[in-house]
């Protein structure tokens, strides 16, 4: 028997042509916080996995990163100096795929980390579920190892999810971080 825990869901990842614009977006968002003497970090997604089991330490959704990307982040959060308090968070639909951009912030050091994200709604259901009723939506930034992630929560996990009758729209808002 496996000692490594439950099975992330399943998951369809969004079609390439929309994933790659989506990205773009992503990279010009982080654009313009450089361009406001930020210090940012846009990481590229490899993969992103929703783990809808509440007790599990990954609950939430799984971000993999390459290794540099990883290191990156991961020296921003062990840094005293920076503390991500706060968030944006940004999403648009494209019929059940729901794209996010979460941009974790340390307003004092100008320090951002800007985190792509994508689901598809009829999995994320239970995730959705228990992240509303916890009040607490946790996005695991890792490495291929899974013996290690950096973790962001956000207190307002109403911010990741669309309205029902708002099948193609862009919303954005800002989240205390924890």
């Amino acid at each position: 028997m496996s000692e490594r825990g439950p099975d992330p869901i399943p998951m369809d990842g969004p079609d390439a042509e929309s994933w790659s614009a989506f990205l773009e977006e992503a990279g010009a968002v982080a654009d313009e916080y450089r361009d406001d003497g930020w210090d940012v970090i846009d990481v590229q997604p490899g993969d992103v996995t929703p783990v809808d089991v509440p007790d599990h330490e990954r609950f939430g959704f799984s971000v993999l990163v390459p290794d540099s990307e990883y290191d990156a982040v991961e020296s921003f959060v062990e840094d005293e100096s920076i503390a991500f308090e706060t968030s944006e968070v940004f999403y648009h639909t494209a019929g059940e795929t729901v794209f996010v951009l979460a941009v974790e912030l340390d307003e004092t050091a100008e320090t951002a980390v800007v985190i792509p994200l994508y689901y598809r709604r009829p999995r994320t259901r239970e995730l959705v579920t228990t992240a509303l009723e916890n009040g607490e939506l946790p996005v695991h930034v890792r490495r291929l190892s899974v013996d290690q992630w950096v973790t962001f929560a956000h207190d307002e996990p109403s911010l990741f999810v669309p309205d029902d009758g708002d099948a193609n729209s862009d919303t954005s808002a800002s989240d205390e971080a924890k």
